[in-house]
């Protein structure tokens, strides 16, 4: 029994001293980061077809996907950035 709890001290503190390093995260603070990522790009590309509607009236095909691509890529880089990213909305 005693063996057992020198174990679990142990690595209780192993724990500790990585969560103090920075090289644990706190379960729900990655919960938090990835669902504020996830939230913010599906809004992104949820607001896609009005955003093209407003930018690309009367513009052909070619300058449409374009603007289309950069939202997309606008949205996927705050994404990839961790929400870093800034946009001109």
């Amino acid at each position: 029994e005693r063996a057992r709890l020198t174990h679990h001290q142990a690595n209780s503190a192993e724990l500790e001293e990585q969560t103090k390093r920075g090289k644990l995260i706190p379960a729900e603070q990655v919960k938090q980061s990835w669902s504020d990522l996830v939230v913010s790009t599906r809004a992104k590309l949820l607001a896609l077809p009005s955003r093209l509607a407003s930018t690309c009236t009367g513009k052909g095909s070619t300058e449409l996907e374009a603007e289309a691509r950069a939202i997309v890529y606008e949205a996927l880089t705050e994404l990839a950035v961790g929400g870093n990213a800034d946009s001109p909305e």
